[in-house]
């Protein structure tokens, strides 16, 4: 939906508008998502290099996009605790909070990189391509959880 259906269902208030980033948060690189202007889909954006600019990247794409929220993947254990990876999550989401105004979600983001690289590979995606874009289709999937689960929550404001 876009254009003249967008703002006609915005008007009557059968949806609110928003875009939101999901971020899937790697040791070497950094996969990114985004959203339709609906709040509804998520899809790969781009892979970014995870080093000292890394934040400013998110945040510059974030701004880019007009994004109202940022989605970022969490890294527990396979037993739900949080290990070093997941502390190193949070200084990266607590580095994005202080360059944004938007709200920074952390999702449970187990598995995600492997079922993204499984959809690669069944799509018939080369090494190159898997390597490539995995990043940015496991930031999909992270967004899109986040998405499907926030549209059930009336709590958040969001049109169900």
């Amino acid at each position: 939906m876009a254009g003249p259906a967008l703002n006609r269902a915005c008007f009557l208030g059968i949806i609110t508008p928003m875009r939101v980033v999901g971020v899937d948060w790697g040791e070497a690189r950094i996969g990114l998502a985004v959203s339709d202007e609906t709040g509804t889909i998520a899809s790969p954006y781009k892979v970014i290099p995870n080093d000292e600019r890394a934040a400013a990247a998110v945040v510059n794409a974030a701004s880019v996009i007009g994004a109202e929220e940022i989605v970022v993947g969490y890294p527990l254990t396979l037993t739900g605790e949080e290990g070093p990876a997941a502390e190193r999550v949070q200084g990266f989401a607590r580095e994005l909070q202080r360059r944004v105004s938007v709200p920074i979600k952390m999702v449970d983001e187990r598995f995600t990189t492997k079922a993204a690289e499984e959809k690669l590979r069944a799509a018939g995606a080369s090494r190159r391509k898997l390597k490539k874009s995995a990043d940015a289709a496991a930031a999909a999937l992270i967004l899109q959880t986040y998405l499907d689960v926030s549209k059930r929550t009336p709590a958040n404001g969001r049109a169900d």
